[in-house]
C-alpha cells in the first residue's frame, strides 16, 4: 500500500488546477476573442489628380484596448479589401495605434500635399509605423505622419460609431417614441374611442 505525502498530494493538485485555469485563459484569449475585434472603412481622401485614395480601416478590439487606425493606398475608386492584412491592389502605408484628433475623439485625418505626399494628421498617437517610400502601380509616394494637430471638429468617440451614429435611422429625432414622452400636437394624437 503506498501512502502518499499530503504535502506533496497538496502540490499536484494545485499544479494541476493552475495549469488547468491557465490552459482555459489561453484558449479563451485565443479562440474566445477573435470574433470580437472588428476591422472598418471609415474614411477615404481622393488624391489631387484623382488617381490614386487612401482609404482608413479602424480596427477596435474592444474595452481594454484602444483603436487602432490602417491606412492603406488603392487605385482610385477601388475596393479595399478589409479582410486581408495586404489587399492586392492595396498597399498599406501606414499602422498607427491609440491615435485621436482631439483630447475627446479618436482617429486620423488624411490630406495629401500634392499626388505624391500623403499627410497623416493626429493629435497623438501611441504607436505608429509608417511604410516609406510606398510604391504603388510603380508610383512613390512619400507618406508623413504629422502629430500634434488637433482637429476641433472631430466628435467625440472613435470613427466608426460617428459614421453610425450619424446614419438618419440612428438619429434620435427619427427614434419612435416613448410612451408618455410624445411632443404630438392635439391634431396628431389619434382620435379616442
Amino acid at each position: 500500500m503506498i501512502i502518499l505525502n499530503r504535502k506533496i498530494l497538496r502540490s499536484v493538485v494545485l499544479d494541476k488546477s493552475i495549469l488547468f485555469f491557465a490552459s482555459l485563459l489561453a484558449n479563451t484569449l485565443a479562440f474566445g476573442c477573435a470574433d470580437i475585434v472588428s476591422h472598418d472603412e471609415v474614411a477615404r481622401s481622393l488624391s489631387p489628380d484623382k488617381k490614386y485614395e487612401c482609404v482608413v480601416f479602424e480596427r477596435n478590439g474592444g474595452a481594454t484596448t484602444s483603436f487602432g487606425y490602417w491606412i492603406y493606398l488603392c487605385a482610385a475608386r477601388s475596393e479595399a479589401n478589409q479582410n486581408s492584412p495586404e489587399p492586392e491592389g492595396n498597399l498599406q502605408i501606414a499602422n498607427l495605434y491609440g491615435a485621436s484628433r482631439n483630447d475627446n475623439s479618436y482617429g486620423v485625418n488624411i490630406r495629401w500635399k500634392d499626388s505624391q505626399t500623403i499627410i497623416i494628421e493626429c493629435l497623438k498617437t501611441k504607436e505608429s509605423e509608417l511604410h516609406n517610400p510606398a510604391r504603388l502601380n510603380g508610383k512613390e509616394f512619400k507618406v508623413i505622419l504629422k502629430e500634434g494637430v488637433s482637429d476641433p471638429s472631430a466628435p467625440a468617440g472613435g470613427m466608426l460609431y460617428n459614421i453610425e451614429k450619424s446614419k438618419p435611422e440612428n438619429k434620435a429625432s427619427d427614434m419612435p417614441a416613448v410612451a408618455g414622452t410624445s411632443k404630438r400636437t392635439k391634431s396628431e394624437l389619434p382620435p379616442k374611442e
